[in-house]
């Protein structure tokens, strides 16, 4: 294939975008940041729309937006210039964006397959991978849920690659599925086909794997922790009650601004994105802290033995809610907010009684606080970015903390919500200095 692609963001997921799709397919990376526009990525130049537009339109647009209002945003912005010819890099198999195509764990004969069901990026370089190790006999099935306006893009873009109907396949055929909808799934089966679903292989990608999480597992099991959240509502004085009561925390980002009015520290540090500031992170007084995988500016730098790296992935159920990881060692399932990850961690390690302090979930007022006063100078100093519409961003999250619950509850672990005040009713409520002094 010697089509090229233009990949939309030049965020992390753009990153691992590159990583899938090669740099030798991959011209040019487009970013609505003026500031970041006419500069390299990658060794590949950013570009605006409008560029995109008088000089790139034969590449296929690979958005690559970690969240669905971001990419609806980017949708949008297209439809309003009639461009149709883009993937969703979130359409694509949990994790897919790790590996190259060819080192994909699939577990069907793969020179023995005769469709693939669902159209995305990842199905499409899947064909001609396929179609380069001596498959004869292949076509592409389109899913349900697919635009039509898009489907006739893949037409034009790649005209050798045959689209069918799933009425085209056989009760002898061999079908790789790589889409999750509920509805898909049912069709393929409905056809007495073999199926492999190629869409959740996340545990087979051993590359992701970190086998130094695995001691984690279990380590505090039938305890109780405190997720220690940054919002406006935190005191210190809990802090110190926390210290002297000797409880096991697990804390987040830049709650390190407030270190120097407390002696708590937190026992676990857990991180994902570019907010933390890398020189006053490698000296911070922490046992353990995880850092994700896709915050590749940190790695490349030194780091000592108490920074463990973790994989973070953004795959989500046919209902819209995030999944939920119990095996912090092989994947962690992102949603808007860091505090889901430190769930899954407590999880990991066992813990039966999870109490969260700290967590607002006020933002719908367009601020954003938290308990120091120097906390949001340090995020924008770090990220460069600042958040000015919360609701999509907190109704996101909201139904990752509805994930978290039902989860909890299907597995005998209570979480509850020791905040003073804030927004957030999912969990049920407790107050802290009952809990701290019982």
């Amino acid at each position: 294939m010697d089509r090229k692609f233009v990949i939309w963001g030049i965020g992390t997921r753009g990153k691992s975008a590159l990583d899938f799709i090669g740099a030798e397919r991959t011209a040019a990376f487009i970013d609505n940041n003026t500031n970041v526009v006419g500069d390299d990525y990658f060794g590949k130049p950013i570009i605006s729309l409008d560029e995109y537009l008088e000089s790139y339109r034969h590449c296929f647009i690979v958005i690559s937006m970690a969240f669905a209002h971001q990419t609806q945003s980017v949708e949008m912005q297209l439809a309003e210039k009639s461009v149709y010819s883009y993937f969703i890099l979130n359409d694509c198999p949990c994790r897919s964006e790790a590996v190259r195509i060819g080192e994909i764990p699939l577990e069907m004969d793969a020179r023995q397959s005769n469709a693939i069901y669902g159209v995305n990026l990842f199905s499409v370089l899947l064909y001609y991978h396929l179609m380069q190790i001596g498959c004869e006999k292949l076509c592409l099935i389109s899913q349900k849920s697919m635009n039509p306006l898009v489907l006739e893009q893949v037409k034009e873009h790649f005209p050798e690659i045959k689209i069918a109907g799933i009425g085209e396949i056989s009760d002898t055929d061999r079908v790789f599925l790589t889409v999750i909808g509920v509805d898909d799934r049912e069709a393929c089966m409905k056809t007495g086909c073999e199926v492999e679903n190629a869409y959740d292989f996340s545990d087979r990608i051993e590359l992701n794997h970190n086998p130094d999480l695995k001691k984690f597992k279990d380590v505090h099991k039938g305890k109780r922790c405190f997720i220690v959240c940054t919002g406006p509502s935190l005191r210190f004085e809990d802090l110190d009650k926390l210290h002297e009561s000797g409880e096991i925390c697990i804390s987040m980002n830049m709650v390190y601004t407030g270190f120097p009015n407390t002696k708590w520290r937190p026992d676990y540090f857990v991180s994902y994105d570019i907010r933390i500031d890398t020189d006053v992170f490698d000296g911070l007084d922490i046992k353990h802290k995880f850092i994700a995988d896709a915050y590749y500016p940190f790695w490349e730098k030194a780091h000592d033995s108490s920074v463990y790296e973790y994989h973070i992935s953004f795959e989500y159920e046919s209902d819209d809610s995030p999944k939920f990881s119990n095996d912090f060692s092989k994947t962690v399932f992102g949603s808007t907010s860091v505090t889901y990850l430190c769930l899954q961690l407590a999880v990991h390690m066992g813990f039966s009684e999870i109490y969260l302090l700290g967590l607002d979930f006020n933002y719908f007022s367009g601020s954003l606080e938290h308990f120091t006063d120097g906390y949001i100078d340090s995020v924008k100093t770090a990220s460069k970015t600042s958040i000015t519409n919360f609701e999509p961003v907190l109704a996101a999250l909201l139904t990752a903390f509805e994930k978290a619950k039902e989860y909890a509850e299907e597995n005998g672990i209570r979480i509850y919500n020791a905040t003073r005040g804030g927004m957030l009713e999912v969990f049920e409520r407790v107050d802290f200095d009952d809990i701290i002094n019982s």
